[in-house]
């Protein structure tokens, strides 16, 4: 227990900066759920899921918001609640760990678990938006067979009863929150049903145990079931299971090994900051640079080639040891080492990959805490040679890359500023007396959650909540705002009322420009 709350706080400590320096990967999907949160707090909404969706479970958003409550709108606090929810699966990794693979694996996953990658910060040091929920309830699914094997083989009482309902209730509920980690679930399955002691009175005790779990999961997830319930207009939004086309396959598989490295440290692409300018370059169908990301690029080489081969080796031994597992029938680590395998054919024959580098590797972050206990296990297979060259490498292997990653993660810290136009133009946006404000990007709501939420935004598209469009079509004037250098139009509409372009002067900050618009009706 201390080594597992060891490795919570040594997680919180060296993703902490990232929480302060959000602004290195704060997008519009991050600030919607800041302004989620401050929604239930000070409108009394009580969204199920994301605005206009009908997947993400907002729970995280609730937890966000009660912090809003006691200490203000805060896209730092809401960062938090992230990094807390993420760490707490770093200790259940370490502790799982200790479980399946011994003393010596768990301080090695302590350690790779809380370091993690500089991708990794994307989600668990932003605002809630259930992706630093995934790799838990990853390792909640395997951690719950690792429980369930013990268990069946005692006599069945009020205890296991309670743990059996228990599981299914986090079950339920993470299924509401999120869909990602169905690779586990599967991989889960998997193992049950291939390895799985089928003796009477263990199947007796399995059935009954799972007639519990499959009676207490749909109360975990009745969120969901409220959802459906009121809102079927945005059932056509959830998530698919469809399977992509036979022209896309090809794509897709390759796609999903390509971006797999990004999880030990291993592509330039996920060391770069996804922020703003990251978001506004993928909406115009740019590429970011073909660079070491924050490393030079020697340097930034021979990181991505350590990587590549940690992560060969790191399969090898996954395959290597679930061979022992499928021997020993032992169900849960069976199932850990099968998870990377299962995650890939999912990713791969998902028509929701769509062939897209980066979905695919969005699509992976539900192994984020499988893949330490993968390197630790490395490391274990490794020391259990003859070998003593063989011994070492496996230590150094594991140890350059995360030095490796702890480096990158830290000149990270040093990049300039992703937000500072931001700040600068929501600044002046709160002191000219605006409370409502147009763009022509999404980022009108990354205006609207720096402002913590006394400023509202609108754009062309992406406007996730008709209340907020009604309350900016019935102020007396709004602020419009354009990339510096655009003409302003002499007016504008939004919803039924149409502004005209005020009197007052154009304000120019760096790469913006806005001005006051009046509303025509004058009411």
């Amino acid at each position: 227990m201390s080594r597992a709350l060891g490795a919570t706080l040594l997680a919180l400590l060296l993703h902490l900066p990232f929480v302060l320096r959000y602004d290195l990967h704060f997008q519009p999907d991050f600030a919607i759920s800041v302004l989620m949160s401050r929604a239930i707090v000070v409108e009394g909404d009580r969204p199920i899921f994301f605005w206009a969706q009908s997947y993400l479970g907002t729970y995280g958003c609730y937890l966000t918001a009660l912090l809003f409550r006691l200490f203000g709108v805060s896209v730092v606090l809401a960062g938090l609640v992230s990094l807390v929810i993420w760490a707490c699966g770093v200790g259940l990794a370490t502790a799982l760990a200790a479980r399946l693979l011994g003393e010596r694996a768990a301080w090695w996953t302590a350690v790779a678990a809380a370091i993690a990658s500089p991708y990794a910060n994307h989600y668990v040091t932003q605002p809630y938006s259930s992706y630093e929920t995934a790799p838990v309830l990853a390792l909640l699914a395997i951690a719950g067979l690792a429980w369930a094997e013990r268990r069946v083989g005692r006599p069945f009482d009020a205890c296991t009863a309670a743990g059996w309902i228990a599981l299914g209730l986090l079950l339920g509920f993470g299924w509401w929150t999120t869909r990602l980690f169905l690779p586990s679930l599967v991989a889960v399955a998997l193992a049950v049903l291939l390895r799985g002691r089928w003796r009477g009175v263990v199947v007796q005790r399995a059935a009954t145990g799972m007639v519990l779990l499959l009676l207490a999961a749909p109360l975990g997830g009745y969120p969901e079931r409220i959802h459906r319930d009121r809102a079927h207009e945005f059932d056509a939004d959830a998530p698919s299971f469809d399977l992509a086309g036979e022209a896309e396959l090809a794509t897709n598989f390759w796609q999903a090994v390509a971006s797999l490295p990004a999880y030990l440290n291993g592509d330039p692409r996920a060391r770069l900051p996804e922020g703003v300018s990251f978001a506004e370059a993928l909406a115009t169908g740019a590429e970011p640079p073909a660079t070491g990301g924050v490393l030079p690029l020697p340097v930034a080489t021979i990181v991505d080639q350590l990587a590549r081969v940690a992560l060969a080796a790191l399969l090898a031994a996954a395959i290597w040891t679930g061979v022992a597992a499928w021997r020993r029938r032992e169900l849960a680590l069976l199932a850990l080492c099968l998870v990377p395998l299962v995650h890939l054919v999912l990713i791969g024959l998902s028509a929701q990959t769509a062939g897209g580098y980066y979905t695919a590797r969005r699509y992976w972050f539900a192994s984020l805490l499988v893949l330490p206990l993968l390197l630790a296990n490395l490391v274990v297979v490794a020391e259990g040679t003859r070998h003593g060259a063989v011994r070492w490498g496996g230590r150094l292997l594991a140890g350059l890359v995360l030095v490796g990653s702890v480096a990158t993660q830290a000149r990270m810290l040093c990049l300039p500023d992703e937000l500072g136009d931001y700040r600068l133009l929501t600044r002046d946006l709160s002191t000219s007396g605006e409370r409502g404000v147009w763009m022509p990007t999404w980022n009108a709501w990354v205006v609207a959650a720096l402002s913590g939420g006394t400023i509202d935004g609108v754009s062309n598209h992406y406007n996730r909540r008709p209340e907020v469009v009604e309350r900016v079509a019935l102020q007396d004037h709004i602020a419009v705002v354009l990339p510096a250098g655009m003409d302003f139009p002499p007016g504008f509409r939004i919803l039924d009322r149409v502004f005209t372009l005020g009197r007052g002067p154009v304000h120019r900050l760096e790469r913006w420009s806005w001005c006051s618009y009046d509303r025509a009706d004058g009411r």
